[in-house]
């Protein structure tokens, strides 16, 4: 009855989602001589997934799309973050959660406030760069600029799908040429104009549940959930 209980304890942590993973019996005679059995817990750290990016990752509520109990997803998107702003901080943010994978989704900011193209490119390739000058064993997964829909954006609006085109070109090269994981998510949001479809966002830029549902599922495939 001893040991049934505590495999039933056993199960019962392991349910929970702690980070005791691995588990073994042991027994030994205590100081009377009578012998006790006991769980030994060795922990195991969770596997870290950090999101870096603006406020169309700060919105994306990876508890709700993310279940495997053995990655702690990391949301670290910021509203309103451009290329520069993660430049700046990005190190901070991967040395407080030490991630074994880093997905990046940056840029459409920069658009809206008449950045070149060219520079917003060379931004993202100094992220990497950087990345992987100061932890090469980390895993990098760039996602590509996502299309907007300037039939729902305010009047003036800066950002064009074929500048964010333009850029999803160039930064699949740089991944390609420097052992990057590009993932092209802009086709797989636009409809057959190449604008992010209707059902996908209500403002034209962030993401319904719908779209968010289609970029986890192309994601998932990169992280190995499914």
């Amino acid at each position: 009855m001893k040991k049934l209980n505590l495999i039933i304890l056993a199960i019962f942590i392991t349910l929970l989602g702690t980070s005791f993973v691995n588990s073994f019996y042991s027994s030994k005679k205590n100081s009377n001589g009578v012998i006790e059995d006991k769980i030994e817990y060795v922990e195991v750290e969770k596997e870290k997934v950090l999101f870096l990016g603006d406020s169309i990752t700060d919105l994306y509520n990876l508890n709700l799309y993310y279940d495997n109990k053995d990655v702690e997803y990391i949301n670290s998107g910021r509203s309103g973050y451009k290329t520069t702003d993660l430049l700046k901080n990005f190190r901070n943010m991967i040395g407080q959660f030490n991630p074994d994978t880093v997905v990046i989704l940056i840029g459409t900011n920069d658009l809206s406030v008449g950045t070149s193209n060219d520079k917003i490119v060379d931004n993202i390739k100094k992220i990497v760069n950087e990345i992987t000058n100061i932890e090469p064993n980390k895993k990098i997964y760039i996602q590509s600029i996502y299309p907007v829909n300037k039939s729902k954006r305010p009047k003036g609006e800066k950002r064009d799908n074929k500048n964010v085109k333009y850029i999803n070109g160039e930064l699949e090269k740089f991944c390609n040429e420097n052992n990057v994981t590009y993932i092209d998510l802009y086709d797989s949001l636009a409809d057959s104009d190449g604008d992010l479809k209707s059902s996908y966002s209500k403002d034209g830029l962030h993401l319904t549940e719908d779209g968010y549902n289609v970029v986890t599922n192309i994601l998932k495939k990169y992280l190995k959930e499914n």
